[in-house]
């Protein structure tokens, strides 16, 4: 048995695992991750990745599943790790945070009699490449990202890099900043990606950070056709999350929400009836006189916090049962709900409800009959996008925003 270790020495938590998951995949083996420890003053989502069993682990681990289709587990300790490490070949990522556990599992697996190789990664003016730093040799080949973040090897000078893109080009705006889309949590941008490729179109990403908005017109260029208003952990994006989602509803411009951009958007259309004007997520104003969105009101079916891949059940005749076509699973990570006392509101400014959780109990999917494109999912679609196969729902938004900006 030989455990590869793989030492990544960045602070960016969408780039943990990036290189152990290359390897993984290229060697078809399992991938066993410890405990980290990232900066989330900094980075509010290093630690956002739905695993679909529940519970959440770094965002970069995103790559393992995107890679392999293999969920990347839970974290062990190092003596777990060491004792599989006995029974298995296996790759083992190693972060900036993670030196003080390397100094506990390299000597368990010298005990063990288990071999093992620590393989680090260099930056090469922007392209990754390994080195074996205990002897042998370490994989050959180099990877670069492209404008959607997403890893590829660098091809032979002989085989350019291939495109399934066409000529024509979509402007959007992402509601959020190019650090936290790109540094902490990269799935949705990743999910961009796949569903350009899918659909033959250029993206042209135009990313706003929502902390620098305010609720003045003309937020967004008029050149946006499509808007796209991410999930995360950070509050204090929700008060510039709501003047875009008003703009959008004002504009007509295709919008999605994920997780907290449903929430927001939901918020948004609420607040166009005069009774809730100052209505707003209890999570980001407690003080709110109307909470839109509170507290999961039912702790003995999913406790304090839904986690995990679970089952909407979709309206019959909604626009989001027609996109899915019965792929009714996604990925959640909430605490909060749809506030159930103001659903007798939501026909009075045009919103339904087209999906919710098995039960009937919480709001999963919101939308806007009158509009070309308006409709927010509770869960996480980006997080179930891959290269071959891009999330029907962000195709079909994209799709939308492409025949609007025409």
């Amino acid at each position: 048995m030989t455990t590869l270790l793989v030492v990544h020495d960045t602070p960016e938590p969408a780039l943990y695992g990036l290189m152990a998951a290359n390897v993984a995949a290229q060697r078809q083996l399992p991938l066993l991750h410890l405990a980290a420890d990232y900066d989330t003053g900094r980075f509010p989502d290093a630690c956002q990745h739905v695993l679909r069993h529940g519970g959440l682990v770094t965002s970069g681990l995103l790559w393992l599943e995107r890679m392999t289709g293999r969920s990347p587990g839970a974290a062990l300790t190092p003596a777990a790790c060491a004792q599989r490490a006995a029974r298995e070949d296996c790759v083992v990522p190693i972060g900036p945070s993670q030196r003080a556990a390397l100094s506990v599992l390299i000597p368990l697996l010298e005990q063990g009699g288990v071999p093992y190789r620590l393989w680090h990664t260099v930056n090469r003016r922007g392209r990754l490449v390994l080195e074996d730093r205990s002897g042998g040799a370490a994989i050959e080949g180099e990877w670069r990202p492209d404008t959607f973040g997403r890893w590829h090897a660098t091809p032979p000078p002989s085989s350019p890099p291939h495109s399934t893109r066409g000529a024509g080009k979509l402007r959007i705006a992402l509601i959020g900043a190019k650090q936290d889309q790109a540094a902490a949590y990269p799935a949705t941008l990743a999910a961009l990606g796949d569903a350009a490729d899918a659909l033959g179109i250029t993206l042209d990403v135009l990313f706003v950070p929502p902390k620098t908005l305010s609720p003045d017109d003309g937020l967004l260029p008029a050149t946006v056709a499509g808007i796209l208003l991410p999930g995360g952990a950070d509050m204090g994006n929700v008060s510039g999350q709501l003047a875009v989602a008003r703009y959008a509803l004002q504009q007509g411009i295709p919008t999605l929400g994920l997780c907290l951009g449903m929430q927001t958007m939901a918020t948004a259309a609420l607040q166009q009836l005069p009774a809730l004007r100052r209505a707003n997520l209890q999570e980001a104003d407690p003080d709110a006189p109307v909470k839109t969105f509170v507290p999961l009101r039912d702790p003995n079916r999913y406790g304090v916090h839904r986690s995990g891949e679970h089952e909407m059940r979709l309206r019959t005749g909604s626009r989001l049962a027609s996109i899915l076509a019965g792929d009714n699973r996604l990925r959640y990570n909430h605490r909060y709900q749809l506030n159930p006392d103001l659903l007798e509101m939501l026909p009075r400014c045009g919103l339904t409800v087209s999906a919710t959780d098995s039960a009937g109990a919480i709001a999963d999917g919101i939308e806007l009959a009158d509009h070309p494109f308006y409709l927010g999912v509770q869960g996480h679609p980006e997080l179930t996008s891959a290269p071959a196969a891009a999330h029907p729902l962000i195709m079909a938004w994209l799709k939308q925003a492409a025949l609007s900006g025409r």
